[in-house]
């Protein structure tokens, strides 16, 4: 903390002024290498997270010194923001937009942004729930067909990525994003899930047995629960005209920036009598669509 007070007073100001006189810095946030959570070896004293709005300068990375200090500058564009916090693969990203300092906010749309991923909305949330389950179920499905075909160390990485989307899962249901450090947030909120991954990691027993209990209980615990995490999918199926064609589902979910595994999911819900398949005949060839399953 002694460290990052000087740094606060000798360097934000002069990096405030160098963003100022970049045109294409729309904002910035700063995040002290001590609590940025950033999962690169590269070594770095303080991260800045610049905002632009410009898609060909998404992602760019520079590294230089200020004085004595590392400073690591990534670059993010605004609109593609809430994809990369639905897709969560780099989970830093919203720790920084919670926890970063506002540097430079010329249109006070840092502040903006940052309020909003604060309440994490309930309409984010239901987003993130079914984009999260979506790849659960991919590992879960992989799991079991790689444990049929007698694939065990295999269904044994796939079951481990299972645990992890249940546990993201289990965060998200707490009102929370998955953080870098997930089971340590887990562990308080679920016991058994985090019993399960103590177990899948340290059990005696074979690799096999272990991944079985574990595909089990999610059988039990979170596929059971698929109309609650593809609530967003299926309130859309029900919108509308109410009969969607694949194609038409992708591109709306595009829109809302959702990357996730839809014809599989759409399988699954059909499986368990949540929506229903409609084959259309054209010239004698049929093309699938789908609706909500009439409720009993």
């Amino acid at each position: 903390m002694m460290e990052e007070r000087p740094m606060r007073e000798t360097i934000y100001p002069d990096l405030e002024k160098q963003l100022n006189r970049n045109m294409d810095a729309a904002g910035a946030l700063v995040v002290p290498a001590r609590s940025a959570y950033h999962t690169s070896l590269e070594p770095a004293d303080l991260f800045v997270m610049v905002f632009c709005n410009r898609s060909e300068i998404h992602g760019c990375v520079a590294s230089y010194m200020v004085g004595h200090w590392r400073v690591k500058e990534i670059w993010m564009q605004f609109s593609r923001l809430t994809a990369d916090i639905l897709a969560g693969e780099e989970p830093w990203t919203v720790h920084w937009l919670l926890d970063g300092d506002v540097l430079y906010d010329p249109d006070h749309r840092v502040r903006q942004l940052c309020s909003f991923v604060r309440r994490f909305p309930e309409d984010l949330r239901r987003k993130k729930s079914c984009v999260e389950f979506s790849r659960l179920l991919r590992y879960y499905m992989e799991s079991k067909n790689y444990l049929k075909e007698g694939f065990n160390l295999d269904a044994y990485v796939s079951v481990q990525h299972t645990l992890q989307y249940w546990a993201r899962l289990v965060v998200i249901d707490a009102g929370d994003y998955p953080r870098v450090q997930l089971w340590r947030q887990v562990q308080p909120l679920n016991t058994g899930v985090y019993k399960l991954y103590k177990e899948l990691v340290d059990g005696r027993e074979t690799v096999e047995q272990r991944s079985r209990l574990v595909l089990l209980a999610a059988e039990y615990s979170i596929l059971s629960r698929m109309e609650h995490y593809c609530r967003y999918v299926l309130d859309l199926l029900g919108s509308g005209a109410g009969v969607w064609t694949v194609k038409e589902l992708h591109d709306r979910l595009q829109l809302e920036q959702m990357n996730l595994d839809l014809t599989l999911l759409l399988e699954e819900l059909v499986k368990r009598s949540y929506i229903e398949e409609v084959v259309f005949m054209e010239e004698e060839v049929g093309e699938q669509r789908y609706r909500l399953a009439p409720k009993e």
